[in-house]
């Protein structure tokens, strides 16, 4: 056997490794059932209060970054461990507050955009295309 393959499969920071993932894919299993109950509850209390739950909202965000630090950390995009090894990601609540408005600001920039592309129709012509079609 090659040394260098020796070597790396004697390295005990690989096989540590190797356990925290078979670690946090067990835990990431486990957050994905909190996920499908999240959904759940989040579409019934919609459904009673035409509203989504704010604080609910927020958790759900968390949820998801929490997911995002496992997968980054599953697949070597990342060294940082994931909760509870590090803290537990924070999302900013104005964020979960705003995230109705942004959306349909978003959506209105966007139909306004596609309007203007719409309008515009054949060539574009620069300035200097311009100037030299009136010689």
């Amino acid at each position: 056997m090659n040394d260098a393959v020796k070597q790396s499969m004697t390295n005990t920071s690989t096989w540590t490794r190797g356990l925290y993932m078979v670690l946090f894919a067990f835990i990431y299993s486990l957050t994905e059932a909190v996920v499908v109950f999240i959904c759940l509850f989040q579409f019934i209390f919609s459904l009673a209060r035409g509203e989504t739950n704010d604080r609910l909202l927020s958790f759900s965000k968390e949820i998801c970054e929490f997911m995002l630090q496992i997968l980054q950390y599953e697949t070597f995009n990342t060294e940082y461990k994931p909760f509870p090894f590090n803290p537990w990601p924070e999302i900013n609540q104005a964020e979960v507050s705003d995230n109705n408005e942004t959306t349909t600001e978003k959506t209105d920039n966007e139909v306004e955009n596609l309007e203007a592309e719409e309008a515009i129709e054949g060539e574009v012509i620069s300035a200097s295309d311009q100037e030299e079609e009136e010689k």
